[in-house]
């Protein structure tokens, strides 16, 4: 893969790791950027949790020079 490769690579990792992050912290907002929804409560406040944590596991995966173990253990352990 080359530089430019790696470069957007990263970009893209960054991308789902911030993307999850927000859902982990501010479901509610995420949920009404994404889904133009006011009303996200009960279950889908932890689904929108759990979804969360899975895009900051495949942001570390997907990081340049990760592994998949990485991934894994970051998904595992949230």
């Amino acid at each position: 893969m080359g530089d430019a490769g790696r470069r957007l690579l990263a970009l893209a990792a960054l991308g789902e790791a911030a993307t999850g992050l927000a859902l982990l912290l501010v479901p509610a907002l995420v949920g009404r950027l994404l889904l133009g929804s006011d009303d996200l409560t009960g279950v889908a406040v932890v689904i929108a949790r759990v979804t969360g944590i899975a895009l900051i596991g495949l942001g570390v995966a997907c990081w340049p020079g990760s592994t998949g173990l990485a991934g894994m253990l970051t998904y595992s352990g949230g």
